[in-house]
Order: structure tokens, then sequence, then C-alpha cells
């Protein structure tokens, strides 16, 4: 208990002994440069002094014309060919069987049919 009361006691006194050297740095030993140091004035004028100079106003442009419209092409109208014998395709149709989905309420449609419905229209 004794040794406890000496280091609570002897903390303070370190601790407070830093802060008064902590306080010694920062302040400035030397407080007679601040008396000798002579004030400084300083005017503000609010109104600026009297130019002969005179102000140019700016003119803004004037606005740039339009461009001109570029002249409509003439689409080229295609040829007109009753000949289709070189063009074939070989689509392979696409069988789709009913697809269970386990619903059986009215009003209810299988996505294979709504499928076969858009592929052959």
């Amino acid at each position: 208990m004794g040794r406890f009361l000496v280091s609570i006691l002897l903390g303070a006194v370190v601790t407070f002994g830093l802060f008064a050297f902590m306080a010694f740095l920062v302040s400035s030993g030397d407080r007679s440069k601040e008396e000798a140091q002579e004030n400084i004035i300083v005017e503000v004028n609010t109104t600026p002094p009297k130019s002969s100079a005179e102000t140019r106003r700016r003119v803004p442009p004037p606005p740039p014309p339009p461009p001109k419209a570029p002249p409509k092409q003439q689409t080229p109208e295609p040829e007109a060919s009753n000949d289709t014998s070189g063009l074939q395709f070989n689509m392979p149709g696409v069988q789709l069987s009913g697809a269970s989905t386990g619903l059986s309420a009215p009003g209810v449609v299988s996505v294979a049919t709504v499928m076969q419905h858009q592929l052959f229209e």
C-alpha cells in the first residue's frame, strides 16, 4: 500500500514537471523583442482613386450563321428481279413435344405452345 501511494505521488510530480517544462519551451523566453517592434499601421481604402483611363465595354460577337443543311441523298431503287432460283433456305423445323408443367388449370398456357405459336407465325 505504501509503494502504491509513493508511486502515485511521484507520477503526479513528474507529470506536473513535464507540463511546466513544455509550457516553458512553447513560450518565447525573449519578450523584449515583442516590445521593441513598432506597430505597423495598415490603411484600407474603400474607394479606388480617380483614374483617367477609360473603361471599355465588351460587345459580344454576332452569332455565327446557321449551318447549311446537307443535300438530301436519293436512295437508289432496288432492282426488281423475279428470279428466286438462286436463293434457297433450308430451315429445319422445330419439333416441340408438349412439355408437362404440372399445371392443368383452365387458362394456363404451356411455354411450348407459346414458342410454337411464335416460331410458325
